[in-house]
């Protein structure tokens, strides 16, 4: 926990519990460990407050504000043990379709994927089978859950009543207290309810450039064109370089899609990574994937930008060798680029890596590497390790990048 959290109504923050740890510590561990196994809670220890806290400076009406509950840390402490032990087992218990809450997901990856979806079906003409799409609203919202409902959702997944009465425990000792003016007003105790601790396109990003542009150049009065101060790409440059650190949308929306991109990369079974992968790259890499026909999305048309910038910055980490090409990708370890330089020896321009081992074995081919590359490219080669335990070809990220 972040040792400066605002303080709940016990007036303390984790700041303290951090601090005094080696004295409290103990006594932390034995009081925590006693109310799980009586299940139940000291008087006023699931005590919240709820406080607004404004969105912006002079903040005046009710949509300037968001809500914020300020727990007990010791509530905090045992909601974390329990949080950390579910977390183990949530990808199981949670559809892959589910794209938030769940570690390794994003809540962006369903906004892809119907977009997907939908631009499939608006392109589909042909064929003797159609689609339909249906938008449906979960009656069971995040503040409407019925502590029942929750209970007998827990039994049929197979928790032990333990567990269940712990949750349960969390959920409905619960009480809240509204601080309105420095003065609290409450209790109020709930029935139900639970507490809750799109990629940009290239033509709006170029809009809200223009729109920067003209509030920063053109704002003079009578029509005046105003004064160019230094260019965009400066201004948008960070300060220790001489800019002013404006955000610039356009690099901005391409580092998150290169998120997806690489997410592509490194978690290829995730539901998003399949529809992509099935629709745009099933025969290759997505770092070798072509930007397709005309018929594709304009969210594809983003992702391969985004994977070209990717690709710039990228470089293998040598595992079984069978994904990596010997001549044209970098997998080396010197710092320049990461690839071979002189490969005018070598005839197999398409020879993986793994051809290079001795037949059957972990190990370099020494005589081969010496006599199809020059001198400076064979001991680069020889000097990335094998892995001797069976693991595949990975791409990383170059901290030289």
């Amino acid at each position: 926990m972040h040792p400066d959290k605002a303080s709940g109504p016990d007036g303390l923050n984790p700041a303290f519990f951090q601090h005094f740890w080696p004295m409290l510590g103990r006594e932390v561990f034995e009081c925590c460990k006693e109310w799980l196994l009586k299940c139940t809670f000291p008087a006023d220890f699931n005590n919240t407050n709820l406080v607004l806290i404004p969105k912006k400076v002079g903040a005046n009406c009710m949509k300037d504000f968001r809500p914020i509950a300020l727990c007990n840390v010791l509530y905090k402490i045992l909601a974390k043990v329990l949080g950390n032990r579910l977390k183990i087992i949530l990808p199981d218990l949670i559809s892959e379709t589910q794209s938030a809450f769940v570690p390794g997901r994003s809540i962006t990856d369903n906004v892809l994927i119907a977009f997907e979806v939908i631009h499939h079906m608006k392109r589909k003409h042909g064929g003797g089978e159609g689609g339909v799409a249906l938008k449906l609203d979960i009656s069971k919202a995040y503040d409407r859950v019925d502590w029942n409902f929750l209970k007998h959702r827990m039994r049929s997944m197979g928790f032990c009543n333990r567990w269940i009465n712990w949750i349960m425990m969390c959920a409905s000792t619960v009480s809240y207290e509204v601080c309105v003016n420095g003065s609290s007003v409450g209790p109020i105790t709930p029935k139900r309810g639970l507490r809750q601790g799109d990629p940009l396109s290239p033509t709006l990003c170029q809009e809200i450039e223009r729109m920067l542009n003209n509030f920063w150049w053109n704002s003079g009065n009578g029509g005046n064109k105003g004064i160019r101060w230094l260019s965009w790409d400066s201004l948008s440059s960070p300060k220790c370089k001489g800019g002013l650190s404006f955000r610039n949308m356009h690099g901005f929306n391409i580092s998150l899609l290169g998120k997806h991109c690489w997410k592509f990369i490194n978690q290829p079974q995730a539901l998003v990574s399949r529809v992509f992968i099935a629709r745009y790259f099933s025969d290759s890499h997505l770092l070798k994937a072509s930007k397709g026909t005309a018929g594709s999305s304009f969210i594809w048309t983003g992702l391969f930008a985004a994977k070209e910038a990717l690709f710039k910055g990228f470089r293998w980490v040598l595992g079984d060798g069978k994904a990596i090409v010997a001549v044209e990708d970098p997998w080396l370890r010197r710092k320049r680029d990461f690839k071979v330089e002189n490969c005018h020896m070598y005839e197999g321009r398409n020879e993986k890596v793994s051809g290079l081992f001795l037949p059957g074995t972990k190990q370099w081919d020494v005589n081969l590497v010496k006599a199809n590359f020059h001198d400076e490219d064979a001991q680069a080669i020889l000097a990335v390790p094998i892995p001797q335990q069976e693991v595949g070809d990975r791409v990383a990220w170059s901290s030289f990048s």
